[in-house]
C-alpha cells in the first residue's frame, strides 16, 4: 500500500532528510479509471511504503511536465528494461529523488527553483504494470473525481516527528 505523506514544500524544492507528514493526500480515481492525487502549491510529500507481508521490487518513475521520466530511486534517466528498485517491506519510505549532494529533490506538482515540474509518477512492482498517478490541484482534483480536496496543510497537525506509511 503506497501512502503520499505531505508537508510545507521548501522554496529551494530541497531537503537534507525526509520531514515529519502533516498528513496523507488521498488519492481519487476518475469515472475514466485514473488516479489523481491532489497537491496544492505550497505542499511536498513523500511517498510511504505500506506494511506487507509479500517482498515486492517497486520501481518509481517521474512523469516531468517537459522532458524524458527520470528515475526516483536514482534520480538518473528512466530506464524501462532495467529501472533502480526498492525492495519493499525492507524500505519502508522514499523520501525524495537522489541529487549528487546528498540531498533530496522533493515529490511535488509545483515547479521548484532548480526542478522540474512533476506531472504524474509511475509505480511498477515487480515485472507488473505501470500504475501511474497524476498529481493536480485540489480544484481539478474535485473536478475530475467528484471528490473532496483534503483540508489546506496546517503545520500543527503534523505527527509531531512519526513516520507514518
Amino acid at each position: 500500500m503506497l501512502t503520499f505523506q505531505r508537508f510545507r514544500r521548501p522554496a529551494s524544492g530541497v531537503i537534507a532528510q525526509i520531514p515529519s507528514s502533516l498528513g496523507a493526500l488521498p488519492v481519487g480515481v476518475n469515472p475514466k479509471g485514473k488516479f489523481l492525487l491532489p497537491v496544492a502549491d505550497d505542499e511536498a510529500f513523500w511517498i510511504g511504503l505500506g506494511e506487507s507481508s509479500a517482498r515486492a521490487e517497486l520501481a518509481v518513475a517521474i512523469e516531468p511536465a517537459e522532458g524524458r521520466l527520470l528515475d526516483a530511486i536514482s534520480g538518473g534517466p528512466w530506464n524501462p528494461a532495467k529501472p533502480h528498485t526498492v525492495t519493499v517491506p525492507a524500505r519502508r519510505w522514499i523520501e525524495g529523488v537522489p541529487r549528487s549532494d546528498g540531498q533530496l529533490n522533493v515529490f511535488t506538482r509545483a515547479p521548484t527553483i532548480g526542478g522540474k515540474t512533476c506531472r504524474a509518477l509511475r509505480f511498477v512492482a515487480g515485472s507488473g504494470p505501470a500504475v501511474r498517478i497524476e498529481l493536480v490541484d485540489y480544484a481539478a482534483f474535485t473536478l475530475r473525481t467528484g471528490l473532496s480536496p483534503p483540508e489546506p496543510l496546517d503545520p500543527d497537525t503534523g505527527y509531531k516527528g512519526w513516520r507514518l506509511p
